[in-house]
């Protein structure tokens, strides 16, 4: 998901929709290559679980998402932010549910 802050949605910039529905794709092979695994579960330092998969995934995004967009920012679940300010972000939670996961 992209924070917009006070910018029109529709105006999101050319080739977001696509690169988003791109990276759906390709982390969905890895997210089911963990799934029903019982992948290794740690704690973050908030006490939320995060596995392998979270990490995985969340790389490729940021990899994919700097490589087309490098201007834009990265709030992510599992890693630190990468420009937050910028007029454009990108919220990752890379499996949202991981003790269901």
């Amino acid at each position: 998901m992209m924070d917009m802050k006070n910018q029109n949605p529709f105006d999101a910039p050319q080739g977001a929709l696509t690169l988003a529905m791109r990276m759906a794709d390709e982390v969905g092979h890895i997210a089911r290559r963990y799934f029903r695994t019982r992948p290794e579960v740690t704690s973050k330092q908030d006490e939320s679980p995060v596995t392998i998969a979270d990490r995985e995934i969340e790389m490729v995004l940021r990899d994919r998402i700097r490589a087309t967009f490098p201007d834009h920012g990265i709030r992510g679940e599992e890693y630190a932010n990468h420009q937050p300010l910028a007029d454009w972000c990108w919220h990752l939670d890379p499996i949202d549910g991981t003790k269901s996961f």
